[in-house]
């Protein structure tokens, strides 16, 4: 069996359908607005279904940790909805720890 390429005219209706139905997408913090207390955490995100303008939760990877990642940010996104999305990642800042082992957490602040 060989295998053959989309064509050219259809390459972009075959890449919005693929679009369509991933659940995961990458974006580009491109605004960290000061949180308030009411323990929400959005930013807004470029480079994906959302549109910019649209907050996007930040869900935190444990209970009581806070982190909003900054402006310039890359992000994993994973859809909710057909157009609703939530930020359930971002790489990690480099930080001058110690080793961890399996089940440790250190707790830091990049100041």
């Amino acid at each position: 069996m060989v295998d053959e390429t989309v064509p050219h005219e259809q390459s972009e209706a075959v890449a919005e359908a693929q679009q369509a139905y991933a659940f995961l997408d990458m974006g580009i913090v491109t605004s960290a607005p000061d949180q308030t207390e009411d323990g929400a955490h959005h930013v807004t995100v470029s480079e994906t279904r959302v549109p910019s303008d649209a907050p996007v939760p930040v869900i935190p990877p444990t209970h009581g940790d806070y982190y909003v990642p900054p402006e310039g940010t890359p992000v994993l996104l994973a859809y909710t909805d057909e157009n609703e999305a939530v930020v359930i990642g971002s790489p990690l800042p480099p930080t001058n720890s110690e080793d961890v082992t399996a089940g440790e957490r250190i707790v830091s602040h990049p100041l």
